[in-house]
């Protein structure tokens, strides 16, 4: 059993904690809730979830009430505030012979993150099995990480999901490791290669925020 460093902030230092564990790779399991467990494994504290995809389907007859019971969309675009707090935001609109769909979820709940994420995914996998959902954790750190503790924190969590690199971007503080896990079950290609992990550490004046994605960060950061 492998030991795996956990990282927490106290008294302002960011200290390396050993701990015996193991944690469940089942092939089964979602990309969202492996992402969701490599966080609760390295202690990192979760601030919220971020699901969303697009698609394009062809207008036909009857598209509209289908996408409308398969996904509970709307013509026209739409933002709204769930009861927990999430904000989901989706775009409906038609372009000459086709739907064109933009699907977002902000979510600080796992359980409401995970249910859009499944109901999107389902699509998906079905319809559209080139445009995997996006998902990613954020977490934050009380405070900004030098660029050598943000390397070393990137390459404990690419260790976690087994994560073979293909592209490492370091602009200033900002570093982003993409790569390929058999953990994960989505993917898409860049040139021909596979992707479907993806984190960066983002160190800002008062704190350092980390985006654990698959396949890829979608969204701006």
């Amino acid at each position: 059993m492998r030991n795996k460093v956990k990282w927490i902030a106290a008294l302002g230092l960011l200290l390396p904690v050993t701990w015996l564990g193991s944690v469940s790779t089942k092939s089964a399991m979602a990309d969202l809730e492996r992402l969701h467990w490599l966080c609760s494994d390295y202690q990192l504290p979760v601030q919220g979830y971020v699901v969303e995809g697009w698609f394009q389907v062809a207008h036909v007859p009857g598209m509209e009430r289908f996408l409308g019971e398969q996904l509970a969309l709307s013509p026209g675009a739409h933002c709204v505030e769930l009861n927990d707090g999430s904000i989901l935001t989706t775009i409906m609109q038609r372009r000459d012979k086709e739907w064109h769909i933009e699907l977002q979820l902000i979510a600080k709940n796992i359980r409401q993150a995970a249910q859009y994420y499944n109901r999107w995914q389902h699509f998906s996998n079905l319809y559209c099995p080139n445009h995997p959902i996006g998902v990613t954790v954020v977490a934050e750190l009380p405070e900004p990480l030098d660029i050598d503790v943000s390397e070393m924190i990137i390459q404990e969590l690419a260790d976690g999901l087994a994560l073979e690199p293909c592209s490492v971007i370091t602009e200033d503080r900002y570093l982003q490791l993409s790569g390929f896990t058999e953990q994960l079950q989505h993917k898409i290609y860049a040139n021909g290669t596979a992707i479907n992990g993806c984190i960066t550490v983002v160190p800002e004046a008062q704190r350092t925020c980390l985006y654990i994605a698959s396949p890829m960060l979608y969204q701006q950061i």
